[in-house]
């Protein structure tokens, strides 16, 4: 049975305030060793979205494992239930969002409906990481 996509619901309330963005997702798609030893990390065509961006409150940082505060970090509500963030444990390396040229690692996931939305938190980079 399919639930609420509150996403879906509430964007008529809060659309004129925080709107959409276009953005790409590049979801991970496993790892290679280059001739040097060095693993490189593969992405999966880029999915073309919107997302509602906005920049991460002081709160949701707080919670999250090995935070940079010399980086930008923002929230990205998504309609999609693909997107992973980095998880060592599972050997994923954590998918990306392009945004006005620059690249946002999925560092942490706060909230996974199964409505197909997601609320991604996106570290700013300027180019894909591997790591």
């Amino acid at each position: 049975m399919p639930g609420m996509n509150l996403d879906r619901m509430s964007f008529g309330a809060i659309g004129g305030v925080v709107r959409r963005t276009p953005i790409q997702i590049y979801v991970y798609n496993g790892q290679t060793v280059d001739a040097d030893g060095i693993a490189v990390a593969s992405y999966a065509t880029p999915l073309s979205t919107t997302a509602q961006v906005q920049l991460t409150s002081r709160q949701i940082l707080e919670h999250i494992e090995g935070i940079d505060l010399t980086r930008i970090y923002k929230d990205f509500r998504i309609q999609s239930s693909t997107l992973t963030g980095l998880n060592r444990n599972l050997q994923v390396g954590g998918d990306y969002i392009l945004m006005n040229g620059l690249y946002y690692r999925i560092v942490a996931l706060p909230e996974n409906f199964t409505t197909n939305w997601v609320w991604v938190v996106g570290c700013e980079s300027t180019s894909l990481e591997s790591s």
